[in-house]
């Protein structure tokens, strides 16, 4: 998922994200849901970085050190 994100400045809307990943939107909606507790990865009120909306997308996040 981080190389596809990469790909789009490190972030994605769900609607974005289904389309790069080929799945429905509601089978994009169950991945960020289950990304969400993983370390790396929010869901953030930024533009997103396919379509350019202002919209919460999934983003990932540096680790902490």
């Amino acid at each position: 998922m981080r190389g596809v994100l990469a790909r789009h400045e490190g972030r994605l809307c769900t609607a974005c994200l289904a389309m790069e990943i080929n799945v429905s939107l509601q089978q994009a909606r169950d991945v960020v849901a289950r990304l969400i507790p993983s370390e790396g990865f929010a869901v953030l009120p930024v533009s997103c970085g396919r379509c350019g909306r202002q919209t919460d997308a999934l983003c990932t996040i540096p680790h902490a050190a």
